[in-house]
């Protein structure tokens, strides 16, 4: 299978994970999980930066559509997919485009795979809620919003990996 196949899959699967399960799930009314951004995130590096900001741009819009979220996802996950070259260089301070294929739970340590997925998901979810509430009032909400939906989203986006782990890694 070529990777391109492999990446529309691996689309396809997280973005209707997102919008025809996940969509319905909030936890005490504060935590929503956003397991879509796993897909940029762990989009090929050899990909040059602007065809990940598009790709980022075009799930987000998406998501978008299916949520009625007016630009909240698109903003969101463009701005995650602009930092995550920044991420990744201080995280790996010997990272280079050339470098693996791709950045996943199986080619990285334990600690910097959690930390690129923490803070992916801690940026989504700021510039997210910010927007969505775009004032002050309300601060405590967003901050609640903005912690438990992290945190839900990070714990999903673990499972996710260690659930769809190759054959190949799990003996």
């Amino acid at each position: 299978m070529s990777e391109l196949t492999r990446n529309i899959m691996r689309f396809l699967s997280v973005f209707l994970i997102q919008v025809f399960l996940l969509n319905q799930i909030q936890l005490f009314g504060v935590a929503y999980p956003f397991i879509y951004i796993i897909f940029v995130l762990f989009l090929p590096i050899r990909i040059p930066n602007w065809a990940t900001l598009i790709i980022a741009f075009v799930c987000g819009f998406l998501i978008d559509i299916f949520h009625d979220s007016l630009g909240l996802h698109t903003a969101a996950i463009t701005l995650v997919a602009f930092v995550r070259p920044f991420i990744l260089r201080r995280l790996t301070p010997q990272y280079t485009e050339e470098d693996d294929a791709y950045i996943d739970i199986y080619n990285r340590s334990i600690p910097q795979f959690m930390i690129y997925a923490f803070l992916s998901a801690l940026l989504f979810c700021v510039v997210y809620f910010l927007l969505e509430r775009f004032s002050s009032n309300g601060l405590f909400t967003v901050i609640l919003q903005i912690i438990g939906s992290t945190l839900l989203t990070f714990v999903v986006m673990v499972i996710y990996r260690y659930l769809f782990m190759p054959a190949s890694l799990k003996n």
